[in-house]
């Protein structure tokens, strides 16, 4: 719907234009030109400086035509203010655009995330893991990367960390066999070797699990809000700390969800995901398991999100900080490689959206 003034604007000039303008409508100009939001105008630049060439003109033969012209001081006034608006808004466009070139340059600067992270033993000793690798493996009284090259051996049984950095990803395959990969800014802890009766870890962020079937030893997986039961399942677990809702999606086999406040639980069967909020409501729903496990593959699939959810994901890739402002709830659907450069992620939302960016340094700023 068009703004009361940009309509009334529109009007006057079109009056200006067949000369039918009164004396009386003279003096709503100077309204006009206080109050029209050039930026928001759906005039174009050329439109807008055409009607400014055209209005002078007409100025100029209304006052020859009138008899007595009190408002002329006035006329004068609004047509300058008017010229130094469009001088203004031209201006200001060219700004606008010089700083959208410039934020793209920045973009192109900031890549993807990569294999990073770290491993923490119980006794607080820290292991930067080799960049050029991808994944550890636990065997119980030592842990190596995947080709074999040592990273620690005891055989005190002990509780480790594994932790990813924003722009970081990692795999580890657990004692057991299970193969887990922790998105960025994601964590898992576990001990060297499940000696008990139950397989327990507990998690943070995002994490893809293939848990090794075994009846006699359940997998318990612990979160702040809820307990996992797994007898042997492929699933995913999204449990971020600026997030409301936990997800859980199960892709294979059966979970069962205990919320730890009210005990409520639920059992999942393949292709539902269990949404656990704060407020300890647990809610179900089918779902395209792909569309949430899909990361570990090196693919977004954005299904009907909002921007407000997938800049949360961007933040965590680019380790950037993402402000969608007034376009939160725009909605985006799309198939996006993890490994590009943020620039192209940002251009793909623009064309899918109009929605466009300015960076400045390592913070993104949604514009129109």
């Amino acid at each position: 719907m068009k703004d009361p003034h940009q309509q009334e604007a529109q009007n006057l000039l079109r009056r200006y234009e067949e000369g039918t303008c009164s004396e009386e409508e003279l003096v709503l100009l100077e309204q006009w030109y206080n109050n029209l939001n050039l930026s928001k105008s759906e005039l174009s630049e050329k439109e807008m400086i055409a009607d400014l060439v055209d209005l002078l003109n007409r100025l100029n033969q209304i006052s020859n035509r009138t008899s007595y012209f009190p408002f002329k001081k006035l006329i004068s006034a609004a047509a300058l203010l008017f010229c130094v608006c469009v001088i203004g808004f031209v201006w200001k466009n060219q700004l606008k655009k010089q700083e959208i070139e410039k934020s793209k340059l920045l973009a192109e600067s900031i890549n993807p995330g990569s294999s990073q992270a770290i491993l923490t033993l119980e006794d607080g000793k820290e292991y930067v893991l080799d960049k050029k690798e991808s994944e550890i493996i636990n065997y119980g009284d030592r842990i190596t990367y995947r080709n074999g090259k040592a990273i620690y051996q005891n055989e005190k049984v002990q509780l480790v960390t594994l932790r990813t950095p924003k722009a970081g990803q990692y795999q580890t395959t657990l004692p057991d066999g299970t193969k887990v990969w922790l998105n960025a800014a994601s964590s898992i802890s576990y001990p060297t070797r499940f000696e008990d009766h139950i397989r327990k870890i507990s998690v943070k962020g995002e994490v893809y699990l293939e848990v090794i079937k075994n009846p006699e030893k359940p997998f318990i997986v612990l979160l702040p809000n809820q307990r996992i039961e797994v007898l042997g399942t492929k699933f995913n677990i999204s449990s971020y700390e600026n997030e409301d809702i936990v997800a859980t999606t199960l892709v294979e086999g059966s979970l069962r969800i205990t919320e730890n406040k009210t005990k409520k639980q639920v059992l999942l069967k393949p292709g539902e995901q269990a949404l656990v909020a704060n407020d300890s409501k647990i809610a179900v729903k089918r779902i395209a398991a792909e569309d949430y496990t899909q990361w570990k593959d090196g693919i977004y699939l954005i299904n009907n999100e909002t921007l407000d959810q997938f800049g949360k994901k961007i933040e965590r890739w680019y380790h950037v900080e993402v402000e969608m402002g007034d376009f939160k709830a725009i909605r985006l659907s799309a198939i996006m490689r993890r490994n590009i450069q943020l620039s192209e992620i940002l251009s793909a939302i623009t064309m899918k959206t109009h929605v466009k960016f300015i960076i400045k340094g390592r913070r993104i700023v949604a514009i129109k």
